[in-house]
């Protein structure tokens, strides 16, 4: 289940000049110590499937809307490949306010996603507003 909230650099040995934590260079491998496999997993889970939920929105919408869905979808990508090399704390709020509204337009949205598809066939008409 991992060693708790900020332990990772703890456990993982990673002292700093002074031989205070310092921070580890991914943030998937403070979430893997801190969490565990489990929430690891779960972490980037989530943010894949609202990435991908943000996308079908971006083709369902409309306008300003439609716009809004396709750069969070970009934030969240940048947001998660950034996470991959590099480890900041202190911004993480952004992608959790980000899923927020993609879940948010989700549930407003919920009929118009039932029928969606992403190559209607030719007996199959394409969802639309």
């Amino acid at each position: 289940f991992g060693f708790g909230y900020s332990q990772a650099t703890r456990v993982a040995g990673v002292p700093g000049r002074l031989g205070e934590s310092t921070v580890l260079d991914s943030w998937y491998i403070n979430v893997l110590l801190d969490s565990g496999a489990l929430g690891a997993v779960l972490y980037v889970s989530a943010f894949v499937a609202a990435t991908y939920r943000a996308c079908q929105l971006s083709v369902l919408m409309k306008g300003r809307d439609a716009a809004l869905m396709m750069a969070l979808a970009s934030m969240m990508v940048a947001k998660m490949t950034i996470n991959s090399v590099l480890s900041l704390t202190h911004n993480q709020v952004l992608l959790f306010f980000a899923y927020g509204i993609v879940i948010g337009a989700s549930l407003r949205y919920q009929d118009q996603l039932k029928d969606f598809r992403w190559f209607p066939g030719r007996d199959q008409k394409a969802a639309t507003l």
